[in-house]
């Protein structure tokens, strides 16, 4: 009976200890996603340029190199406190992931633009009125694969003020957007009843700049600076408006 007793107590606690340990493994909000199982990923940045890792930003396996490494905490882009290894990525790559990390910033930092609702540089930090700004024409280059050239044109030939100078206002926008692409505005709100794959390359606009949607991580949204080069985030909250093409499928 005893011997019965000790094997029936044994099972239970053997119970116990399974579905604690199955528990943490599945709720645990402290742990990151793991990469054990995706591709090896490698670049050769050792003594990359500025421009080199823009246009490295330009590829899948660099975007993938920061989504492996990127995590968004306390409203601040972090880098992961996984290594290379645990990430599976080459020691050149990660160096790669933490410079490109550390200096990314926040779409339309420079605020004194924002009072007058229109879309320049984010990287004109100067008072600089002769400098071209043109971030929409960028981005919606990008999405709808027109020349940008063709784009500000049709905007200069539309617009009565000067959009070499100012950028365009926030409201004319939508106009130019219908024009090149067939697609539907989002609000922020609205986002979240589409996945990345659907999202991607949609001109997202707030902060007083536009880039291109990359991918959504909890309250922001990264987006590629086809202008200044880079990724760019922003908060979810913060977008003025996201346009997306429409994908015609056979």
């Amino acid at each position: 009976m005893k011997d019965l007793f000790k094997l029936i107590l044994a099972g239970v606690i053997l119970v116990f200890v399974a579905c604690e340990n199955d528990d943490v493994l599945k709720h645990d909000p402290n742990e990151t996603k793991n990469n054990i199982d995706l591709e090896y990923l490698d670049i050769n940045a050792n003594e990359l340029s500025d421009i080199d890792i823009k246009d490295e930003l330009r590829t899948s396996t660099g975007l993938a190199i920061i989504d492996r490494m990127l995590i968004y905490k306390e409203h601040q882009v972090r880098i992961t406190n996984k290594s290379a290894e645990q990430l599976n990525i080459s020691k050149s790559a990660f160096e790669f992931g933490v410079r490109t990390i550390r200096s990314m910033k926040e779409m339309g930092y420079n605020k004194e633009i924002l009072p007058f609702k229109r879309l320049k540089s984010a990287n004109n930090e100067s008072n600089d009125q002769n400098k071209k700004v043109d971030c929409f024409a960028y981005a919606l280059s990008a999405l709808s694969n027109t020349r940008r050239g063709k784009i500000e044109k049709v905007i200069k030939d539309n617009v009565t003020y000067d959009y070499d100078t100012y950028g365009i206002k926030l409201a004319d926008c939508m106009a130019f957007l219908t024009y090149f692409v067939d697609g539907f505005a989002l609000r922020p709100y609205q986002l979240s009843g589409y996945n990345d794959e659907d999202l991607m390359g949609a001109v997202i606009i707030g902060n007083g700049h536009a880039a291109n949607f990359y991918k959504r991580m909890d309250e922001i949204v990264l987006c590629t600076d086809s202008q200044g080069g880079g990724i760019w985030y922003i908060e979810i909250n913060n977008i003025d408006l996201a346009y997306v093409k429409n994908e015609k499928k056979d």
